[in-house]
């Protein structure tokens, strides 16, 4: 994937918003990796802030929903990961100051 690629996802994501924090998948610092292989295979690797979380479900059927309107992507996966482990440090500036967290 170059870098083009990578950041025309990373811009469609930006249009994920976690339902109860009501802030980007992006800025939360939820995306731990994006890979893109030849067949159109794009695999996302989600963090979450607690395990368990009951809008998993609900913010990965948003990132699919999302992500197939680029014409290259074929099929996505999401992967759910728990290392390494999500922290407030993870999200941006944006994200903090919009949380009240500084």
């Amino acid at each position: 994937m170059d870098e083009s690629q990578h950041n025309r996802i990373m811009a469609v994501l930006t249009t994920v918003i976690d339902p109860e924090l009501r802030l980007d998948v992006v800025n939360l610092g939820f995306i731990n990796q994006v890979t893109f292989d030849q067949s159109g295979l794009l695999v996302i690797k989600l963090d979450s802030a607690t395990m368990g979380c009951p809008i998993s479900a609900i913010i990965e059927a948003l990132v699919k929903e999302a992500l197939a309107v680029l014409p290259e992507v074929v099929s996505v996966r999401v992967e759910h990961v728990w290392q390494p482990q999500w922290a407030i440090n993870h999200m941006s500036p944006f994200a903090r100051m919009s949380l009240g967290l500084y």
